[in-house]
């Protein structure tokens, strides 16, 4: 669409502008699909009709049977006792003596 349009200023002889044709091809795709929205031909619409079709006419699959729920062990420290354990890896340095 964008390209049809510079190719018709060309062919009338006018001069264009380089910056203003970068920035339309930069706009040709952008240009490309609002024009085919305004027309009314929504891209993929078909698939997803098709995809839709086959979803109602396959039956319900059967849920997997659930799996008892195990205990949660709470062997490792958490949350303030992590940041704890982490910190209390040796004890503070002994005070040493004061120099006079």
């Amino acid at each position: 669409m964008t390209a049809i349009g510079l190719a018709g200023v060309a062919a009338l002889g006018a001069p264009i502008e380089p910056a203003l044709a970068e920035a339309l091809l930069h706009a040709a795709p952008l240009l490309t699909l609002l024009g085919l929205l305004i027309a009314g031909r929504y891209l993929g619409a078909g698939t997803i009709t098709r995809l839709a079709a086959r979803r109602e006419a396959r039956p319900p699959a059967a849920a997997p049977p659930l799996l008892p729920l195990r205990a949660i062990s709470r062997a490792l420290a958490r949350g303030g006792a992590l940041l704890g354990a982490a910190l209390a890896v040796r004890p503070p340095p002994a005070a040493a003596p004061a120099l006079r």
